[in-house]
């Protein structure tokens, strides 16, 4: 299997985390604007940004957390020489997982939904970890 196909759903993330800092920045520029908050209230983000676009700052901060442990297990995967049908349908699977759950955080932020979304990325990305340790092990 050609091992640089695991960078195709890697890519997709890495824009996904870039993407949504555009509708944090538009909702912080807007805010400044009408008045709703200074520039000053971005300078600690969490303790002064106000509320109706706090989750948009928390949306960004998501992208910083699990996406890291999948990074690391593409690129470890890859190191290894390790890339099968499986790390790359999970990896693929992970991506779109986490560009819905992402979608659902900045727009409708219902709660029930990106619970269950990151529930399942948070399984995948674990199963990615074990299915490359076994594979680790047996090579």
């Amino acid at each position: 299997m050609n091992q640089n196909l695991i960078f195709w759903p890697m890519m997709v993330q890495a824009l996904m985390s870039i993407w949504v800092y555009i509708p944090m920045g538009r909702a912080r520029i807007s805010s400044v604007k009408s008045g709703k908050a200074s520039a000053y209230d971005f300078k600690l983000p969490k303790q002064n940004e106000p509320g109706e676009i706090a989750h948009l700052g928390n949306a960004v901060s998501n992208q910083f957390e699990l996406p890291v442990l999948f990074f690391v297990v593409c690129l470890a995967t890859h190191s290894a020489g390790l890339v099968d049908g499986p790390m790359l349908v999970a990896a693929w699977f992970f991506a779109i997982l986490k560009a819905v759950h992402s979608t659902i955080h900045i727009t409708s932020n219902k709660l029930k939904y990106r619970f269950r979304l990151f529930s399942a990325s948070l399984f995948v990305v674990l199963a990615m970890w074990i299915w490359f340790a076994i594979r680790l092990v047996a090579a």
